[in-house]
């Protein structure tokens, strides 16, 4: 049962993802308009603490979207700098905590990395903007810890 119950939260997880990847792509062309900067501008997002606890921000990191749940927390994040980059920010500070690989892909420029402690699993993919705008980082943290 357990084992159906994390192969579920890793599948939503993953439309979750293939929807922000499509959200994140189409953030990389022009405004069509100016940014309100009235008092009903969007506020500046931030990584949960969730994640924040594991490891510090990637340096220079822009937060473009985040949803955060009971069992689940994802952030999509654009900096300057290569995927590799990113993924040794995090997989560094999250083995000096403890946590063990479960594994690690490359695909062309695209980099994954997914790592778990106890119930809990940490993933993060990376990629270059399409037309090099930059580099974009899609992170999860799913803990499945019985409450």
């Amino acid at each position: 049962m357990r084992l159906i119950r994390i192969a579920l939260m890793v599948f939503f997880s993953f439309l979750f993802f293939s929807a922000d990847l499509l959200a994140v792509q189409d953030q990389s062309r022009p405004p069509t308009k100016e940014p309100d900067t009235s008092q009903n501008a969007p506020k500046d997002l931030e990584i949960p603490n969730q994640i924040r606890e594991l490891a510090p921000v990637y340096p220079g990191s822009k937060v473009l979207k985040v949803t955060n749940n009971q069992n689940n927390c994802n952030v999509v994040i654009e900096f300057r700098g290569s995927p590799r980059d990113v993924i040794d920010h995090y997989r560094k500070f999250l083995e000096e905590k403890g946590w063990k690989l479960r594994h690690e892909r490359v695909e062309g420029q695209s980099q994954r990395l997914v790592m778990f402690l106890n119930e809990r699993q940490f993933g993060i993919g990376s990629w270059p903007r399409p037309g090099g705008g930059g580099t974009v980082a899609y992170i999860s943290l799913i803990d499945t810890t019985p409450k």
